[in-house]
């Protein structure tokens, strides 16, 4: 496709928003302005001065590590759809100081490790990052294909064993053991899906899209709560039905009269936001990064996908977790 053909597209795309919706308003993803964003980046370049490579960290330091770590892989999502960032904003996400320290320490000690599990995030933290633009000749080198097909099979093969040994509670709430495992999945299966339609450009009606969905919409209608935004969001912009988009709805309106009320309002609106643009346009398919990156940008602030949709603080999950994948 031309790209004028493109910037046709997301002229129509843009018109089409802003006729829509006040989105100024509507979405702001975070009660708290753009302040996370500046506590995030001062803690990581503090991290850079504490955290060194040569070490394996154990106790509190690696909670906090895994804390820094859960928050600075999902913020190159962001980094990467939302257009008013800065070059220090894109700098700072795409330093991969946090994660290498992660790897490094592994799974060495009994110190709970954060939901998502670290394998799965790392791999879509990668996939983030190494996302082309539609009109960037590398697109379709072979080097591209190849290094998006090793990210997938990593995806495909990655075995989460989740050890429900010395639970306790969180947030003040009991633990759910039949949620633990279902969560990571749908991180599993939301990185999937973004890697096929951001990464691949395969169309939303793509059989293995549909059946990566088919599965999330399963998982998520069988949970109680969900308090992970990006894969609720990743999902819930595949639902095409109003059957799949009741499942989302119903799983957001059971996390919102359990759990406080945190992210969950500005994670219902992008979606619907989504669903409107594709019934609006039911006959033709905007390109999936452009379109991610016209409705998060319409966010005043830079928003966070790592903030919890129960609100509060990221604190380390009660289970420990190992990951094995495949290279």
């Amino acid at each position: 496709m031309s790209t004028g053909i493109f910037d046709r597209c997301d002229s129509k795309l843009m018109r089409s928003l802003h006729s829509c919706t006040p989105f100024n308003h509507m979405l702001d993803f975070s009660e708290s302005t753009c302040h996370w964003q500046i506590y995030a980046g001062g803690a990581k370049h503090i991290a850079k001065r504490i955290y060194t490579l040569d070490r394996v960290y154990e106790g509190d330091a690696l909670t906090v590590l895994n804390l820094m770590f859960y928050h600075d892989a999902l913020n190159k999502f962001t980094a990467r759809h939302w257009k008013q960032r800065t070059a220090d904003m894109l700098g700072c996400a795409r330093d991969d100081c946090i994660i290498k320290a992660v790897l490094q320490s592994g799974n060495t000690s009994k110190v709970k490790l954060p939901k998502p599990y670290i394998k799965v995030l790392e791999v879509i933290a990668k996939i983030c990052d190494n996302i082309l633009d539609h009109n960037d000749p590398a697109r379709g080198s072979l080097e591209y294909i190849e290094h998006l097909n090793h990210l997938e099979r990593r995806l495909t093969h990655v075995k989460q064993l989740v050890d429900q040994e010395d639970e306790i509670e969180t947030l003040g709430q009991p633990c759910q053991d039949d949620s633990v495992p279902k969560i990571a999945e749908l991180y599993r299966l939301a990185g999937l899906i973004y890697l096929n339609r951001a990464g691949k450009g395969f169309p939303s009606n793509k059989s293995n899209v549909r059946l990566l969905v088919e599965a999330g919409l399963e998982i998520v209608a069988s949970l109680d709560a969900c308090g992970r935004a990006f894969p609720v969001v990743i999902l819930g912009c595949e639902a095409r039905s109003d059957s799949d988009r009741l499942v989302i709805l119903d799983l957001l309106r059971r996390t919102k009269s359990c759990r406080k009320i945190g992210f969950i309002a500005g994670a219902q609106k992008f979606i619907e936001t989504w669903w409107a643009q594709d019934d609006l346009h039911a006959e033709e398919e905007f390109d999936y990064v452009r379109k991610f990156d016209a409705i998060m940008s319409l966010s005043k602030y830079r928003p966070s996908f790592a903030v919890s949709l129960m609100g509060g603080s990221f604190l380390p999950t009660t289970h420990k977790v190992k990951s094995h994948d495949a290279e």
